[in-house]
C-alpha cells in the first residue's frame, strides 16, 4: 500500500505539472493575441472563454467524482485536453483558434475540483486550512516555474515553443499521475447528488462570490491586459516575464502563509487582502515604469494567493463529506464565472475607454467586496 506521505509528494509534482502547462505561454498570451490582429474587446472573448467552460464542466464534474468515478480518470482527461489545446495554437495560430484552445484549457482547470479534493482526502479534517495552502501553493508554484521558463523560451525560440513546452509539461504530468494510488471503495455507490441543496448554502455562495470577485480582477488584469499596459512602458520581452514571475512568487509565499495563518480572523484577513487589490486596481494606471508595476505586482500576488486558499478554506469547512467534490465545484464554479466575466468586460472597457477605466472598474467591484465583508461576516477563523 501506497503511503500517503508518498502520494502527497507525488501528486504535488503532477500538481506543478499540471499548471506549468497551463500558463508557461500566458506572460505573452495577451500580447500575441493583438499581434495577430485580435481587437481587446475579443482578447477579452478568448481569455473568457477559459472560465466559461469551467462555469459548465466544474459542477458535473464534481458530481461523478462523488459518484465514485475516480478522480485520476477525470485528472487524465484534463490534461488531455490541456495538450489538445496547445496543438491547436500551434496548428492554427489564429484568434479564432485560440478562443477553441482556451476552452479546452478551461476544460483541464474544471478537472482541478477533483485534484483538491483528490488531495485533501489525505489530510485530517482539523487539517484543511493547511491542505488548502498547500495545494494553492503548489497551483502557484507551477505558474512560477511555467511563467520562469517563459522568458528563457520566448527569448530564445519564439512562441509557438511555449506552446511545445505546454505539450510536454501536460505528457510528464499524465506519467506522474500513473504512479499515483487512489483509493476507492470496492463498491461504487451512486447517490442521488441534491446539488440545488448544495448551491442554497448561504455561507458557501458568499465565499464563493469572493472567489469569484477575486478570479475577475485576476483574470482581467495580471493575466490579460497588465501584460498589455506593460508593453506601454517597456519593449524588453524578458521584463513582462519578470512582471509575472514577482507577481506569482509573492503569491506562492502568500498561500502558504494564510495556511498557517491563526491569530487573525477571517474577517480582518478578507479585508486587507481586499484592500491590496484596490490598491493594486487604482494606482496601475498611474505607473509611468516597470519597477513601479513590478511593486504592485507584489500587492496582487499578496491578495490573490491569499484570498483563494482563504475562501477555499471557508467555503469546504462546513461541506458533507459525501458531497465534498460537488462541494468544491460549485465553489469553482462561482469563480468560473468571474473568469469569464471579468476579461469580457475589461476588453470592452479598454477598446472603448481605455485602461484607466478597466483598472477602475475592478479597483470599484474590490471596494464593493470589502464592504460586503465587513457587514457579513464575524470575527470567526476557520480551524487548523
Amino acid at each position: 500500500m501506497q503511503k500517503k506521505t508518498v502520494t502527497k509528494t507525488l501528486l504535488i509534482i503532477m500538481i506543478l505539472f499540471f499548471w506549468f502547462t497551463q500558463f508557461v505561454y500566458i506572460p505573452y498570451h495577451t500580447p500575441y493575441l493583438l499581434s495577430l490582429g485580435a481587437a481587446s474587446s475579443f482578447v477579452g472573448i478568448i481569455v473568457g472563454a477559459y472560465g466559461f467552460s469551467q462555469v459548465l464542466l466544474r459542477i458535473p464534474i464534481g458530481i461523478l467524482a462523488d459518484r465514485r468515478i475516480g478522480q485520476k480518470k477525470l485528472i487524465f482527461f484534463g490534461l488531455l485536453c490541456a495538450a489538445a489545446a496547445s496543438a491547436i495554437r500551434i496548428i492554427f495560430p489564429q484568434p479564432v483558434a485560440f478562443l477553441v484552445a482556451n476552452f479546452l484549457s478551461g476544460m483541464t482547470s474544471a478537472t482541478w475540483v477533483s485534484v483538491t479534493v483528490f488531495f485533501f482526502s489525505l489530510f485530517e479534517q482539523n487539517e484543511l486550512k493547511k491542505a488548502t495552502g498547500i495545494s494553492i501553493a503548489g497551483n502557484n508554484g507551477g505558474i512560477l516555474l511555467g511563467f520562469v521558463a517563459s522568458a528563457y523560451i520566448n527569448d530564445e525560440f519564439g512562441m509557438t515553443f511555449l506552446f511545445v513546452a505546454s505539450i510536454i509539461s501536460a505528457i510528464c504530468g499524465f506519467l506522474t499521475l500513473l504512479f499515483i494510488k487512489e483509493y476507492t471503495p470496492k463498491q461504487k455507490v451512486m447517490k442521488k447528488i441534491h446539488v440545488s441543496g448544495i448551491i442554497k448554502n448561504p455561507s458557501l455562495l458568499f465565499y464563493s462570490f469572493l472567489g469569484l470577485v477575486l478570479q475577475s480582477v485576476v483574470f482581467s488584469t495580471t493575466m490579460s491586459f497588465t501584460t498589455s499596459y506593460a508593453k506601454l512602458l517597456t519593449s524588453v520581452e524578458s521584463e513582462l516575464a519578470f512582471s509575472m514571475i514577482v507577481y506569482i512568487t509573492v503569491c506562492v509565499a502568500s498561500s502558504l502563509m494564510i495556511g498557517y495563518a491563526k491569530k487573525w480572523s477571517n474577517k480582518t484577513m478578507f479585508t486587507l487582502l481586499l484592500l491590496c487589490l484596490v490598491i493594486y486596481c487604482a494606482c496601475l494606471p498611474f505607473t509611468t515604469a516597470m519597477w513601479q508595476l513590478y511593486i504592485l505586482q507584489v500587492f496582487c500576488g499578496i491578495a490573490s494567493g491569499g484570498l483563494m486558499s482563504l475562501a477555499m478554506a471557508c467555503a469546504m469547512e462546513n461541506a458533507i463529506p459525501e458531497y465534498r467534490s460537488t462541494t468544491m465545484a460549485v465553489f469553482q464554479a462561482c469563480y468560473g464565472i468571474g473568469m469569464t466575466l471579468g476579461p469580457i468586460l475589461m476588453g470592452v472597457l479598454v477598446d472603448y475607454s481605455g485602461y484607466m477605466a478597466g483598472f477602475m472598474s475592478m479597483a470599484a467591484l474590490c471596494v464593493v467586496s470589502i464592504v460586503a465583508v465587513r457587514l457579513k461576516l464575524k470575527g470567526n477563523v476557520v480551524a487548523v
